[in-house]
């Protein structure tokens, strides 16, 4: 085991368990011999760890290791979560796993399969934070998943039998420890440090090692941060939450808009609906010091089979005390440029790979500095772009929590997927017994947000543009991610360019102002006939008339052109749209598009 994992492996307690625990939303029941086979196959065939158990220290001056598993069951760690009747209960069921530990006899991880009807199934992963990092982890998650529903698994990999070291493993010594975490570092900084090969090597030694003391120095002399209702004594009982699911490509605009990174603005949202949290109960708002894990791997560089943590933790001030909304971004902004250019991702993983070589004194220490120091841990690992199917279900939404340390209690993770973003939280009962209220902050200030930056003035106006241009081919893309947002996918009914043009069709873009927020065409579908597709108008700027607009003025461009009857299809997870077509007189008919045999699919038409 390494230093780093060992270290991890020592912070567990009864009021913290390191633990990184996961819920997959899926649109359908799966199928658990199914699942097994993928578990079989992509798990337990690719990353032998997840059938290996750790084999714990005998001594204070004993590194735990890694052995086989005698006892390995995969029916003992795929276990039924039982049936909950909607997010509530589901959230409920992760609320008390996360009090409750592993088997730490066994591998050290658990997946709930949880039935919940009318809705699917979700799935719970716990896994230890001794097998890998949560981002490593996440990546693990996503790979049993496929592109498409009827993927097979692929064939098992042909594993050599365990070797001796791993059915009887020996302890390192020292020696062999101190070597081990010099090789970690080297991999994360391209220099060992205890052999350097040149006097450039050997003074980028000095650097980092002046860095790491400069680190560990600043964390140990750091003041801690002002008393609040988020510190105080831990328990056992734990508690999560998830947020509504969060229009990635409104956060996108946003952070364009004030041109920051999209996890400057994710940060400032947690901000803002921290303080509401404690402004809400009495409290003062002060700024507060914050965790942030970074991965150390190199971009696209996949997750090797011996797994393991990589990955350093950087820590900054939240700008909870900043009142103004924008200001609040552009403090995020500020304070995460000045940690991103410094050293401390990889200078805090030195420090854990020195604190795992210790004795199991070390990790209780520094479990007690770490969490002395900070008062949450915020987390934001970016997921798939398109929608992935585990075992033939949908994954419809991701939630995630990373495991505190010491005496944090409170714990934010942030994750994006297939156009959306998830906001989890977890925390202590002793401190937030409601962490639904936070969740529900997030999405209140994101509002608050949009509204003072994506606000537009000007007059409405209607413009025709080609289809292919590149505003218009801007817009359909944002038409299509919402598609993929409400169904999980894209529109793949055939629609050319061509078909907008005059005097066959058109394309409408409506600005506000300067800028375009939303579209909709029009094409010919038969003699008399003509089609509206692609009408959308951006989150922000919805319930405010703009689709009635556009849909009047096309059916103003069809009656000038001689059509007298105007077809459309939308689909059951576009209610307002559904609401609008009837209320401007449009009638249901049978099903005519491509996705005419769906049972999502909506079809209707209007005589005009």
């Amino acid at each position: 085991m390494s230093n780093v994992d060992a270290a991890w492996l020592g912070m567990d307690s009864p009021d913290n368990l390191m633990m990184v625990t996961a819920v997959l939303h899926l649109d359908e029941p799966v199928d658990r011999e199914r699942l097994a086979a993928v578990l079989e196959h992509r798990l337990i065939s690719r990353f032998p760890k997840f059938s290996m158990r750790p084999l714990p220290s005998g001594s204070p001056f004993e590194q735990p290791v890694w052995t086989v598993d005698p006892d390995f069951d995969l029916h003992l760690h795929v276990v039924e979560g039982g049936t909950r009747a909607d997010d509530a209960g589901v959230a409920a069921l992760v609320s008390d796993l996360l009090g409750q530990p592993l088997d730490m006899r066994h591998s050290p991880w658990q997946f709930h399969l949880v039935d919940v009807p009318q809705r699917g199934s979700a799935l719970v992963a716990r896994l230890h934070h001794c097998l890998a990092d949560g981002i490593a982890l996440a990546s693990v998650l996503l790979s049993l998943t496929d592109d498409n529903p009827d993927q097979p698994p692929d064939s098992p990999a042909v594993l050599d039998p365990p070797s001796a070291r791993a059915v009887d493993p020996r302890r390192p010594g020292l020696r062999a420890r101190v070597a081990e975490g010099s090789r970690d570092v080297a991999a994360v900084t391209g220099v060992d440090p205890l052999v350097p090969r040149s006097v450039r090597q050997a003074a980028f030694s000095l650097r980092f090692g002046w860095r790491v003391l400069r680190t560990g120095l600043g964390l140990l002399f750091a003041t801690r941060d002002p008393r609040t209702r988020l510190t105080g004594q831990l328990g056992t009982r734990k508690a999560a939450a998830w947020s509504d699911q969060l229009d990635l490509a409104l956060v996108k605009r946003v952070a364009a808009a004030l041109e920051v990174t999209v996890n400057d603005v994710l940060l400032a949202v947690t901000a803002g609906a921290v303080r509401r949290h404690l402004l809400a109960h009495g409290d003062r708002a002060y700024d507060l010091r914050i965790f942030v894990p970074v991965d150390l791997r190199p971009p696209d560089e996949p997750v090797p089979v011996t797994l393991g943590n990589r990955f350093g933790i950087v820590f900054i001030k939240l700008p909870v005390a900043e009142p103004d909304p924008v200001a609040r971004v552009r403090a995020v902004h500020e304070r995460m440029g000045r940690v991103k250019g410094g050293a401390q991702a990889a200078s805090t993983f030195a420090i854990l790979s020195i604190v795992g070589a210790l004795p199991s004194w070390g990790h209780r220490l520094a479990v007690r500095i770490l969490g002395a120091k900070s008062t949450a841990i915020v987390t934001n690992v970016p997921g798939p772009k398109e929608p992935v199917f585990l075992a033939g279900a949908r994954l419809t939404r991701l939630a995630f929590w990373v495991p505190q340390a010491g005496s944090v209690g409170l714990g934010v993770s942030i994750l994006s997927y297939a156009g959306e973003v998830s906001v989890g939280v977890a925390s202590d009962r002793n401190l937030v017994p409601d962490p639904g209220k936070i969740t529900r902050a997030v999405e209140t200030e994101l509002a608050d947000l949009v509204r003072l930056v994506l606000r537009a003035d000007g007059d409405v106006v209607l413009q025709e543009v080609a289809a292919d241009s590149a505003l218009a081919v801007s817009l359909i893309d944002e038409v299509q991610q919402e598609y993929v947002r409400r169904y999980g996918g894209r529109d793949s009914t055939p629609v050319d360019a061509s078909q907008f043009a005059p005097p066959y069709g058109t394309f409408l873009v409506v600005r506000l102002g300067d800028v375009a927020i939303g579209c909709a065409g029009m094409r010919r579908h038969d003699d008399g006939v003509v089609e509206v597709k692609r009408m959308f108008v951006r989150s922000e700027h919805r319930r405010r008339g703009h689709a009635r607009r556009m849909l009047v003025a096309l059916e103003d461009w069809a009656r000038e052109n001689g059509y007298g009857r105007v077809v459309l299809e939308t689909g059951a997870a576009q209610p307002e749209a559904v609401a609008l077509y009837e209320s401007a007189g449009y009638e249901p008919v049978e099903g005519f598009g491509h996705y005419r045999d769906s049972e999502l699919s909506r079809s209707f038409a209007r005589d005009l």
